[in-house]
């Protein structure tokens, strides 16, 4: 067997230009190498709609909308005509979007943002306008947890990336972060005489419910007003009276409470004196003073 080549004197045909590309983007394929007067590239490709399309030039520039097969043709004076086909492939751009969160939710909670997209997509993202930070989209989805959130949390979407390919995002969605209830025991109207009423006074959160104690007997509840002021009346006091305030909850959420006051309950005082006398009728009375308790 033997391999003729020449080493020298050849004009081969050659294509640089990128083989592949992001859908929306263009391309520049440029055709060289043949040394001939008067040589001609001829470029040849399907469209989209599965029409032929015809160029003639060294450098071609165009928008795929699909992944295309170019071919050039080179042709001259003194040379054989020469093809080339470079395919170039169109890539899709990367999406991504929220699918969802979980607002509402209580003061101190884990706030939670569902992302969706390409799969194994990066999303590049902020907090509040933070700094960016990026997740991966593995199998298209990911979730971002934000732990102990207070105040409005607001996440945006700024790019995807897959590849070279990278998309500009402007997606937002906020989770609105309730404030905990709270209530407090004012005050009472300690010391009460035995048989008298006692009472506390609670303040708190307006319109939110009060779980309570009274000397550690079974759960009661008190709705606060409008104005976030309640009381809680014990009639007939015989001893010292304890409130242990439970929890609060209003129509969002729930709060643990630990708050107690104690109401003491003074014993009546029973007056008395001491007793003068016998003393005879008609006889006069000594001038005496009656001591008493």
């Amino acid at each position: 067997d033997y391999v003729i080549g020449a080493v020298s004197g050849i004009s081969t045909l050659s294509v640089t230009g990128s083989s592949s590309v992001c859908r929306g983007n263009g391309i520049t394929l440029t055709a060289g190498g043949i040394v001939s007067i008067g040589t001609t590239y001829t470029w040849n490709w399907t469209d989209a709609n599965g029409t032929p399309q015809t160029f003639t030039g060294d450098v071609l520039s165009d928008v795929p909308a699909q992944s295309t097969a170019y071919t050039v043709t080179a042709s001259g004076v003194g040379i054989c005509p020469q093809t080339q086909t470079i395919n170039v492939t169109v890539n899709d751009n990367p999406v991504a979007d929220i699918t969802g969160n979980n607002s509402p939710i209580c003061d101190g909670s884990t706030a939670v943002f569902n992302i969706s997209g390409t799969a194994d997509a990066t999303v590049t993202y902020n907090i509040n306008g933070g700094a960016n930070q990026t997740i991966v989209l593995t199998g298209g989805n990911a979730a971002i947890s934000l732990p102990a959130s207070t105040g409005t949390i607001v996440l945006n979407l700024t790019s995807v990336a897959l590849g070279t390919c990278t998309t500009a995002l402007t997606i937002s969605s906020a989770i609105n972060v309730n404030p905990l209830p709270t209530a407090s025991i004012a005050g009472n109207n300690s010391p009460v005489c035995v048989g008298s009423d006692g009472s506390f006074d609670i303040t708190g959160t307006p319109d939110a419910t009060v779980t309570y104690q009274i000397d550690g007997g079974a759960n009661q509840t008190l709705t606060l007003s409008a104005t976030g002021t309640g009381t809680i009346t014990i009639t007939n006091l015989s001893a010292a009276s304890t409130l242990n305030l439970i929890s609060i909850s209003d129509i969002n959420c729930s709060n643990t409470l630990n708050a107690t006051s104690t109401i003491s309950v003074n014993a009546l005082t029973t007056p008395s004196f001491n007793q003068y006398g016998p003393f005879c009728k008609g006889a006069p009375l000594p001038q005496v003073m009656l001591p008493t308790t």
